[in-house]
């Protein structure tokens, strides 16, 4: 599309290969020119013990806590595989309860007929520990599916709060091996004005990646400004070397968009 909001942008999605098609298309749609380098794979956990031991005895569980659509979809993917559907079993009455770090992930758990009884009010570990707290974690018991290499935040702000937590890696990242040269020609020419990091995870992925000697890496860093979800997320960014973060509401696909586009105005003479 030529006259779009972001014609002439040209903005770099670190999205897995296998997720960022809308992305990619809804940017494209609006003008921008889009550079694919994937950061992360996602794949198996080293050991899928823990989960299957947790959907065992699911029913013992008072809460089932997703921090990501990455970590719904691996966990309801393999309890299929296991013979279990999750999502019927976290959603009948006397189910245990589901929880949502944010909208993105709540969206797309009801999209897959999950009732989803809680939704953080700030998408963050700390948020969704606020959160469970105030309807009242105290003594209550928690399986939390997630990545292997995610923050000890939230488990660790849960038990403090007086619930018995159970962390079940259902996933693993590691690096994707893309070939990075058409995003550092790129950024060498200066013609790069985004780029989505939608975890500290990916950020520091995507900078190895670029296989950038320092120097170089610092100055172009500093051109770039990353859109990203959360505090914690930008806080990470920013330490890395790149611009000020630019937040958006969430991770669905129309808030990253939103947020280029409100950017990409604000920034207009």
């Amino acid at each position: 599309m030529t006259g779009g909001p972001l014609t002439g942008r040209t903005v770099v999605v670190t999205r897995a290969r296998a997720q960022a098609g809308p992305l990619v298309e809804a940017l494209e749609r609006l003008g921008a020119r889009v550079l694919e380098l994937p950061a992360i794979e996602i794949v198996d956990p080293p050991d899928w013990g823990p989960f299957d031991a947790a959907l065992a005895r699911l029913d013992s569980y008072d809460w089932v806590v997703f921090t990501s659509v990455n970590a719904f979809e691996r966990a309801t993917g393999h309890a299929r595989v296991r013979g279990v559907d999750l999502v019927a079993r976290i959603s009948g009455r006397a189910a245990p309860r589901a929880a949502a770090i944010g909208m993105s992930t709540a969206i797309r758990m009801t999209g897959a007929g999950v009732t989803v009884n809680l939704v953080a009010d700030e998408p963050t570990a700390e948020g969704l520990v606020a959160t469970l707290a105030d309807v009242g974690i105290q003594g209550a018991t928690v399986l939390l599916p997630r990545a292997l290499e995610a923050r000890e935040a939230l488990p660790e702000g849960l038990r403090q709060a007086g619930a018995r937590v159970d962390v079940a890696p259902v996933y693993r990242t590691i690096a994707s091996g893309a070939d990075p040269a058409p995003v550092v020609a790129a950024l060498r020419e200066g013609t790069v004005d985004f780029v989505t990091l939608l975890s500290a995870r990916t950020a520091r992925a995507f900078v190895t990646a670029l296989g950038l000697p320092d120097g170089e890496r610092a100055a172009l860093l500093a051109r770039m400004r990353p859109v990203v979800i959360g505090p914690v997320t930008a806080a990470a960014v920013e330490k890395l070397g790149f611009a000020p973060a630019i937040e958006a509401p969430d991770a669905s696909t129309a808030g990253i968009v939103a947020a280029v586009v409100e950017a990409t105005e604000d920034s207009a003479p």
